[in-house]
């Protein structure tokens, strides 16, 4: 009797330590709980292992039901597990873009059979849409400080920061309750905050941002600290000449924008959002005109505040919205890319700003959003605009996948090379953001616009713009005015295919560009071309040119006198020249030329004038016009009277005299006279008192009184 109580004890003893270990602990879990953040329409996937202490067979791994609509795993079965021996699973999360925001709990088990064991994975997801939770920063007017800040070259720089705003970005992998702890921790207050991203504006100690920054740059989980500074548009003064016709339309042809409206005319195009995200500094007003007919019943949510019109002249974000989408088909103002995208506004005074903006327009379905502003300086730009901004967009875009949108910023006017500063191996350039650089008539790269490999392509920056309020036009320039040029080809494309994605509208319009390669200083990026885009091959080559001397205009080609065609000027803001197609650089001439022209003989008494301009980069954009009296006709060719009169050499050489000699002050350059371009005949009839509207055909030859 003993013996067999001593046998039922032995065998207890053997039995309850493994009752105990098998309700306790078999299976171990690493992570042992998983709390994510998701964007509606979110994916995140993780891999996690789980081990067990004794082998099982034909194992199971099973979701609870609250868990099914978003979690899935693989593998989900194992024939075998053994003991000890570590194996991974696949746990991919989803939240379809539906999802009512919230919290989601539940568990993963293994089940042996009818078994399932206690020892459980635990998922805990916040189902968030991209803006839950955001405080936006103060619509105020901030004031600045001047302070001193030490570059990653060592370099100690005076810098204008918002007085005691620092911005912080977290990994994504904090949870918000230990990223506020961290920042209250070290002295700051939250003054604005993207809690789905992790993203803070925070108030300092004035005089302390430098001190914070530094504590919160200690933290691994930090991606960046940097102080809160003013934007500014990327734009720089316009000199005083005014001009009327070329340079209005110089941009619009350059990226081929009218063969592009052809194309799509008629069509049934998607409808796109533009974003416009433009700044305030320093109290002045730079931002919109939203009342203006170009404009009208386009603009959706809130018009920013703005102060009262007319002003002198319209601010730089009026300027930015008309050149990407003022209508078309009208006698007055501008003519953007994209006439009929709806358009949204914003005013911002900095990056923090800037950047809750762009999120906030995402979260209301802004597809293409345009920055033209930045800061100065190179490493400013780089470090403290382009860099965060990079590692923002990143983060919405993995968090918010199914938010397709696309961001067009401008690379800036501080004529350096950009490239990523800022921990760039966790911070690569956004694949559904495009940097711009800037060009200028010819083709050639703007002397201000920031260049370099991360330059994706490049788009007019210099040409002429309508003031509303005062019905001038003034030559602007800046990267602030190719960006936009660049954000209306997007939107047009994806209007027309709204299918594609964000990468592969830009994968489009780089692909289309023309002369990839062709500027050194952009790298492999080309300009942009509308048309190409559109039509996914180059426009179509234009009429042969006419026999050496005959011109080209840009309304059409004349051909031959007599031969029935003519052209009629387009009338542009200024109705008076007809342009050439090609400008003729006047230092391929020793002894002057000769412009000859045949007109049908209703035109009579003509006086012949020209139009030559330096077509330099901005200030020095200077232009000249010049006229001979009634002059007999003296040469007939097919029958038709031609009328010739004489530019002569000294005075091309006084052009190039009057640009070096009377404006030093503004322009930097030493012009020469290859740099001087003929560009337009002006032919007036003294007859009648009118300006001919027709030209049957024209001739410039070199020397004086050379006819054909």
């Amino acid at each position: 009797m003993k013996s067999k109580i001593f046998i039922i004890c032995l065998l207890g003893l053997l039995i309850f330590p493994l009752n105990v270990f098998a309700k306790t602990y078999p299976v171990i879990w690493n992570p042992e709980k998983v709390e994510e953040i998701i964007g509606l329409g979110g994916t995140k996937d993780l891999t996690v292992t789980f081990e067990s202490s004794i082998s099982l067979e034909n194992v199971n791994l099973w979701i609870v039901p609250e868990l099914q609509p978003f979690v899935s795993i693989e593998p989900t079965r194992f024939e075998t597990i053994e003991a000890t021996r570590p194996y991974q699973i696949r746990v991919h999360l989803s939240v379809p873009y539906d999802t009512q925001t919230g919290f989601y709990d539940g568990t993963i088990h293994l089940k042996v059979g009818s078994k399932t064991y206690p020892q459980t994975l635990k998922i805990k997801l916040n189902a968030v849409d991209l803006m839950t939770g955001a405080i936006p920063p103060p619509d105020t007017i901030p004031e600045t400080a001047t302070i001193q800040y030490i570059t990653e070259d060592g370099e100690l720089v005076d810098i204008e920061i918002i007085k005691g705003q620092v911005i912080v970005l977290f990994d994504s992998s904090v949870s918000e309750s230990t990223a506020e702890t961290l920042i209250i921790s070290n002295g700051g207050d939250i003054i604005a905050k993207i809690p789905s991203i992790k993203y803070y504006l925070v108030g300092v100690t004035l005089g302390d941002e430098m001190n914070f920054i530094g504590k919160m740059r200690q933290d691994p989980t930090v991606i960046f600290a940097i102080p809160n500074i003013p934007l500014e548009p990327l734009q720089v003064e316009p000199n005083e000449w005014k001009d009327k016709d070329f340079y209005f339309s110089w941009h619009l042809k350059e990226i081929n924008a009218p063969l592009a409206w052809e194309l799509v005319s008629g069509l049934a195009l998607s409808e796109k959002k533009i974003a416009i995200i433009d700044e305030f500094k320093g109290g002045g007003f730079n931002g919109f005109n939203a009342g203006l007919k170009d404009f009208e019943g386009r603009i959706v949510g809130t018009v920013p505040a703005q102060l009262p019109w007319p002003l002198p002249s319209e601010g730089h974000g009026t300027k930015v919205t008309a050149i990407a989408a003022a209508m078309g088909n009208h006698d007055f103002g501008n003519v953007g890319v994209n006439w009929k995208s709806k358009i949204s506004l914003e005013v911002v005074y900095s990056p923090f700003d800037a950047i809750y903006d762009i999120l906030d327009n995402i979260s209301e379905g802004a597809d293409v959003i345009n920055l033209s502003l930045g800061l100065p300086g190179c490493f400013l730009i780089q470090e403290f605009y382009l860099d965060p901004l990079f590692a923002v967009v990143n983060a919405a875009k993995i968090l918010f996948p199914n938010k397709k949108f696309l961001v067009v910023q401008a690379a800036g006017n501080n004529g350096c090379e950009l490239m990523s500063y800022f921990k760039p191996s966790y911070n690569p350039k956004p694949d559904n953001l495009i940097l711009v650089g800037a060009t200028m008539y010819g083709g050639y790269k703007w002397s201000d616009s920031n260049f370099g490999s991360l330059i994706d392509i490049a788009a007019p920056g210099a040409f002429s713009i309508f003031y509303y309020s005062t019905g001038e036009i003034n030559v602007e320039a800046g990267t602030s005015f190719s960006t936009p040029l660049v954000t209306g080809a997007a939107a047009l494309v994806w209007a027309k295919e709204p299918n594609l994605t964000p990468q592969e509208v830009i994968q489009r319009l780089k692909t289309t560009a023309k002369g990839k390669g062709s500027i050194p200083e952009f790298g492999d990026a080309g300009v942009l071309d509308v048309y190409g885009a559109l039509a996914l091959s180059p426009p179509p080559p234009p009429s042969p040119p006419p026999p050496a001397g005959w011109l080209s205009f840009i309304e059409g080609n004349p051909g031959i006198p007599g031969d029935g065609m003519l052209i009629t000027r387009y009338g542009g803001l200024d109705p008076y020249y007809f342009e050439l197609a090609t400008p003729i650089s006047l230092g391929g001439f020793t002894n002057g030329l000769t412009i000859t022209v045949f007109v049908p003989s209703y035109c009579q008494n003509i006086n012949i004038g020209w139009e030559v301009s330096t077509m330099l980069p901005e200030p020095c954009v200077q232009g000249f016009g010049g006229a001979v009296g009634v002059i007999a006709p003296t040469t007939v060719f097919n029958g038709v009277k031609g009328y010739f009169t004489n530019l002569e050499q000294p005075m091309i050489d006084d052009m190039v005299e009057l640009v070096n000699e009377e404006y030093p002050d503004y322009c930097p350059y030493t012009i020469t006279v290859d740099q001087l371009l003929l560009i337009g005949i002006r032919i007036y009839d003294a007859t009648s008192g009118n300006y001919c509207d027709n030209l049957d055909a024209a001739t410039i030859l070199p020397g004086q009184n050379a006819v054909p």
